[in-house]
């Protein structure tokens, strides 16, 4: 803990904090000092203030995220363990902001901290703590809290100084880039695809078809089976990234376009893949929508199976490399191949202030699209080696 705030009785352990929260004239008493009452307060117990509070945001904001301010709003009225709203103190304050930054990462999954108090687990020593930026977050939701309390006059101190030297990081933008050769072989030439074992259809093809597409995550995840259409002029497939349905985003110009199917999924057996379903059902029925997404479980999914445990992708500490890096691969196999780039952005849906339309409106110019798509490759994966699995319902 800072030396300014060493007296503070919170707690034995001398556990410091992260560097990254050293204060400086911290502003702390060594004794409990109640609020000031600078007018009459409403007498309130902290938990109806909550239930209160809770009703509010359900009516009045309509919150989606309606547990995490239940959690991380119940995690600070352990910590200051204050019955009535009015006796809230500074100290109190105080204790709260030490015992988050010392709470472990992921102390809800720590063995270690099983049947302790909040207290007692941001006293554990050589735990990883959470970054300042979602420690910001948190704050924010006990400041939106208090500040709701001192609007209806249940409390009546100056909250927002004890929060003040938490901040979020300052480290520049990571840059995204697209994956290399070698690291295109190791995720799609490994065991989980040479062997057929991903344990579900959408794991097999969604990274599949971001690599062929450049599309975004959740535009993959949320297509339909009727979304995957052959044009009766053409004959060409393609695929229809549109915003007809009402639980899909809302889109950009650039982002509703259509994508002709590359012939290496079709090899691959996509449209097998696609005769196992049913017409007016999902590409992906086992992905749910969760949080105006469905492609949650991917990410969390891809996150895992590009680590070092799996496809060994290792990821130096300035550059940005996930599902999305598929989009800035992709433009870059048609930059490879002489393509201008106005037209790979299109491809992927890129906003291009040179393009009156966006991306592909019109499938009339399918032939085109398809001679485009059609120049992508990727040498450095074994597609043979990909086994052409036997695809059923429940997968």
């Amino acid at each position: 803990i800072p030396e300014s705030s060493q007296t503070v009785p919170l707690v034995e352990s001398t556990t410091p904090f992260p560097n990254t929260f050293k204060e400086e004239n911290a502003e702390v008493v060594t004794t409990k000092i109640h609020q000031t009452n600078k007018r009459d307060l409403k007498p309130i117990l902290f938990h109806e203030a909550f239930e209160q509070y809770i009703e509010y945001g359900k009516i009045i904001h309509k919150w989606k995220d309606i547990d995490k301010h239940k959690v991380d709003i119940s995690i600070f009225l352990d910590v200051i363990d204050v019955e009535n709203c009015s006796d809230l103190s500074f100290n109190d304050l105080v204790r709260y902001r030490n015992v988050l930054i010392n709470l472990p990462l992921k102390y809800d999954q720590d063995k270690d901290c099983i049947g302790l108090s909040y207290v007692e687990m941001s006293n554990l020593p050589n735990k990883k703590h959470a970054h300042p930026n979602t420690l910001v977050n948190k704050i924010a939701v006990i400041k939106q809290f208090l500040r709701w309390c001192e609007d209806s006059n249940y409390i009546d101190i100056d909250f927002e100084k004890v929060f003040r030297s938490i901040k979020k990081s300052k480290r520049g933008k990571k840059n995204r880039v697209p994956y290399k050769p070698d690291e295109l072989r190791r995720l799609f030439n490994s065991k989980q695809y040479i062997q057929g074992t991903h344990k579900t259809t959408a794991r097999h093809w969604v990274l599949l078809i971001g690599l062929f597409t450049g599309a975004r995550l959740n535009e993959i995840c949320q297509l339909n089976k009727s979304n995957i259409i052959k044009d009766s002029q053409s004959g060409i497939w393609y695929f229809d990234f549109n915003d007809y349905a009402e639980d899909r985003g809302k889109k950009s110009n650039a982002m509703i376009r259509f994508v002709p199917v590359h012939s290496q999924l079709r090899k691959l057996g996509f449209f097998k893949y696609l005769d196992t379903l049913e017409d007016n059902g999902r590409l992906f029925p086992m992905l749910k929508l969760k949080d105006r997404s469905y492609g949650s479980a991917i990410t969390k999914f891809f996150k895992t199976y590009k680590n070092e445990r799996k496809c060994n992708i290792l990821i130096p500490e300035e550059v940005l490399k996930d599902f999305h890096s598929f989009r800035n691969t992709i433009i870059n196999a048609l930059k490879q191949t002489g393509v201008n780039q106005e037209t790979a952005r299109e491809i992927v849906g890129h906003e291009n202030p040179g393009l009156a339309y966006g991306g592909y409106a019109d499938p009339l110019d399918l032939p085109n699209r398809k001679k485009i798509i059609e120049k992508v490759k990727y040498p450095s994966i074994d597609w043979s080696l990909v086994k052409e699995r036997e695809w059923n319902k429940k997968l």
